[in-house]
């Protein structure tokens, strides 16, 4: 079943949703691409991608905390208030989650590839951060899976 989007914030939601997840996913690749040159020239990495990468991933960050705790829907709404009535996991929210675990999963092999080094001429920096909050992620969800048995 398709559903044809008409109404003017819902185009301009899924929009500024999709340039933010392709931001993200765009700044990480490019941080990635740079720091596995056979000589990784770190400067070429914009001080906004980087930023961009750090603030879009906070709130990805904030995201996939907070549905790890609530129940899948069927019908997903737009509307920011629905959440505090009844709140649900969205397909949003899902592909978000997605977007950030692949993302940081990445960073993680990327960075491993690199001997783990945080030396700033060797790696964009931004890596070894996503990595480690990879590490944060991992073991938030098993100490909540382990709570839950």
């Amino acid at each position: 079943m398709n559903k044809i989007i008409k109404d003017p914030v819902e185009i301009i939601i899924i929009a500024l949703f999709a340039i933010g997840c392709f931001g993200y996913a765009y700044g990480i690749l490019k941080a990635c691409f740079i720091s596995l040159a056979k000589i990784p020239d770190v400067s070429k990495m914009p001080a906004f991608l980087s930023n961009l990468i750090t603030t879009i991933g906070a709130v990805l960050a904030t995201n996939l905390g907070a549905i790890l705790g609530l129940p899948k829907t069927e019908t997903p709404s737009l509307s920011p208030f629905t959440f505090f009535i009844e709140p649900t996991v969205t397909n949003f929210q899902i592909t978000a989650c997605l977007i950030y675990l692949l993302a940081l999963l990445v960073s993680s092999v990327v960075w491993g590839i690199k001997n783990f080094t945080t030396d700033s001429t060797q790696i964009v920096p931004t890596l070894p951060d996503q990595a480690k909050t990879f590490l944060g992620v991992l073991v938030g969800v098993l100490a909540i899976t382990l709570a839950k048995q």
